[in-house]
């Protein structure tokens, strides 16, 4: 491949392969399951019950309707969120289209495209994370180059036994990273957002030892390993963050702040 291709023909191919995959899980999966709920209706008025046995057919258009709104919108630049929004949507389908129509059709085949339906829901789900890995993985510098939120782990550590997740975000203006302990009603949350006007600068460093890294507000404090991460300069001082591979994130970090500027 040519040193100066651009960005976007070096991840052209996984794009495609990727854009297909959430196209098929986010608008041609649901669109089928919107037809077999209706099949599923036509099966029960042909057997007696009321124009409203299709209510739940539209109930299932409609969230395919918002399966395919969010590809349209935000499937390129935000593919991390398909497999939520997959899973979040196949879900209500199943429980306000496909099972009261199956209920209403009954009967052998209503049963056989009740297990169709479902099939199709769990195909999308499997088909939006295909997508997402496609699409950003693995994670190259030429990412930072595209206009796609980038999610990132984090390494952290924990004095005790709790289930804390940790998170980074580069995002279109900014990068911040997040920490949260689940909880049944929420559980306490801290974000440090970094606008890339605030920014100054990125390093890696090697932690030689652990250290504090961020505090919940309940007290809880995640540390950092020893190991790699990245220092940021800011406008307010420097703030540190590990991660797996300090060098590809300074590199994504500064072809965003690259295009960040371009467009400003």
């Amino acid at each position: 491949m040519s040193g100066t291709a651009s960005p976007e023909s070096q991840l052209a191919p996984r794009w495609r392969r990727g854009r297909t995959q959430l196209l098929l899980a986010l608008a041609v999966l649901p669109l089928l399951l919107t037809g077999i709920c209706a099949a599923l209706a036509a099966i029960a008025m042909a057997a007696g019950t009321g124009p409203w046995a299709a209510l739940p057919a539209a109930g299932a258009l409609v969230l395919a309707a918002i399966q395919i709104g969010w590809l349209v919108r935000s499937g390129s630049a935000d593919p991390s969120s398909a497999l939520k929004v997959a899973f979040t949507a196949g879900g209500a389908t199943v429980l306000v289209g496909l099972i009261p129509s199956a209920g209403m059709a009954g009967g052998a085949l209503g049963g056989v495209l009740f297990a169709l339906g479902l099939v199709l829901v769990a195909m999308s789900c499997v088909l939006a994370a295909r997508g997402h890995r496609t699409m950003l993985q693995p994670l190259v510098p030429e990412l930072g180059s595209m206009p796609v939120r980038l999610r990132i782990a984090t390494r952290f550590a924990l004095d005790s036994a709790d289930l804390v997740s940790s998170s980074l975000v580069i995002g279109l203006d900014r990068i911040e990273w997040t920490a949260r302990r689940h909880r049944a009603n929420g559980g306490p949350q801290v974000d440090v957002p970094v606008p890339f006007h605030q920014l100054r600068g990125a390093r890696p460093i090697v932690l030689p030892t652990a250290q504090p890294w961020l505090s919940l507000p309940d007290g809880t404090v995640l540390h950092a390993p020893a190991g790699p991460a990245v220092v940021l300069s800011t406008a307010a001082g420097e703030r540190m963050v590990p991660v797996h591979d300090a060098a590809l994130l300074v590199a994504l970090l500064e072809r965003r702040v690259a295009r960040w500027q371009r467009a400003a």
